[in-house]
């Protein structure tokens, strides 16, 4: 049994001990040792990301790429802002900081310029300063309230932890709550601090010119509610929605990480590839390529699946576009274009209440927490067997993981008449 103690490790502190007599443990024994383990954050901190690739992607984080970090300098006793170049005190001005609207900083004119909106302005295609593709020549700078900028390098880490912990808190909250894992694809609300809630602030004062921050941040997490359009759960947080700037990329490990479904091209040949270039390729629909043959299995899947996503391209910038919203119904391939699972409106909750709905969706988490116990040795048929039919009562992972950690330690047999526990 020490090899399970690995899995612990980042959530048992260097102080703490575990009973001597741990390797003739119960099943009683085992499930209070791991419902420890769940009353602290670093267990979900440690696990989650080890069961879903986006959330092991580290060092991505989109959002904190447009936010540029200042310096400052200190002159005759006040501290002045800028981005590349120090100025003279006769050319700065006082600006509220998103950071702190009670607050005034004093910053370079030349780096505060809330005039400007986009990078670019020819065409359909423009982009907006928050883009994560930045413009050759673009004259961006830090925009009312400083928004396209943080106060230092350090603030600019913070968002981008921040950006992580409402996604994994979020799971924190249903697993303690012992709620169906589901219900963590189409929430309205999230777990999340000011500083995450920057993301959702900016995305709303870019369509109503109103920042709704409290003058001064927190770091504290709590259950809040988000606008309507970020109904999704967590695939319509920061996190899911812009860790790359590609939305086929988003649609492809959206599938994997929660229906086990990897995107494969089969049958593609040069001229294919060939065809479908173009500089729009990650940016525009390409719904011809949901029935061209050896594209058609995967595009049937990424091209509808953008569709809930045309709001939110990260090519024009981290926001959500009312007027880009596909007004229309979208469909569901789950693995294939012929596996069609649904149909309905094109937005990100719609999308995760149908993943929650399908079968693919509970033997996938099944699986995830399958390979994190087990570590890549085989998992025993009737273990498996008996792990998915209790999941399938309630969907509750915290149960499962329990049930999983008991399985691997005593066997299949141990889950007969091992009762679940109540809520932590």
């Amino acid at each position: 049994m020490i090899e399970l103690f690995d899995l612990f490790f980042d959530t048992v502190s260097k102080d703490e001990t575990l009973d001597a007599s741990y390797p003739t443990w119960d099943a009683g024994q085992i499930r209070a040792f791991v419902r420890s383990r769940m009353q602290k954050d670093a267990f979900y901190d440690t696990l989650l990301p080890r069961m879903f690739d986006v959330l092991n992607r580290q060092h991505l984080g989109l959002l904190t790429q447009r936010i540029l970090p200042l310096r400052n300098k200190t002159a005759s006793g006040k501290t002045v802002y800028y981005l590349d170049r120090p100025c003279r005190l006769d050319e700065t001005v006082e600006v509220h900081p998103w950071w702190g609207l009670g607050s005034t900083v004093t910053i370079c004119r030349k780096d505060y310029r809330p005039e400007e909106l986009h990078q670019s302005k020819s065409g359909s295609n423009f982009a907006f300063c928050d883009t994560v593709v930045p413009r050759p020549g673009s004259t961006c700078r830090c925009g009312k309230y400083l928004l396209n900028c943080a106060q230092n390098e350090e603030q600019v880490d913070l968002l981008m932890g921040e950006a992580q912990a409402e996604a994994i808190g979020t799971m924190q909250y249903v697993m303690r709550e012992h709620q169906p894992f589901e219900r963590v694809l189409s929430m309205k609300e999230t777990v999340r601090s000011d500083y995450a809630d920057l993301f959702y602030a900016r995305s709303k004062f870019y369509e109503s010119g109103v920042l709704n921050l409290p003058p001064q941040l927190s770091e504290k997490a709590t259950l809040r509610p988000r606008p309507e359009e970020f109904g999704g759960g967590i695939l319509s947080s920061e996190r899911y929605l812009f860790f790359n700037f590609g939305r086929r990329v988003v649609v492809a490990e959206i599938w994997n990480d929660f229906l086990c479904s990897p995107f494969q091209s089969t049958d593609v040949n040069t001229h294919d590839l060939l065809d479908a270039a173009s500089p729009t390729l990650r940016s525009d629909e390409h719904m011809d390529l949901t029935t061209k043959i050896g594209c058609k299995d995967c595009h049937a899947r990424l091209e509808y699946g953008i569709r809930a996503y045309s709001a939110f391209d990260a090519y024009r910038g981290t926001r959500f576009e009312r007027a880009r919203q596909f007004d229309g119904v979208t469909k569901f391939f789950l693995h294939d274009s012929t596996d069609l699972r649904g149909a309905g409106p094109a937005t990100p909750q719609w999308v995760g209440e149908t993943i929650g709905k399908q079968p693919e969706f509970a033997s996938c988490i099944v699986r995830r927490v399958e390979e994190v116990v087990f570590s890549g040795t085989k998992v025993p048929t009737n273990l498996h067997a008996r792990l998915s039919s209790r999941f399938a009562e309630g969907h509750d992972l915290a149960n499962l993981f329990e049930d999983t950690v008991v399985g691997y330690t005593l066997g299949a047999q141990s889950l007969d008449g091992s009762p679940h526990v109540p809520a932590l």
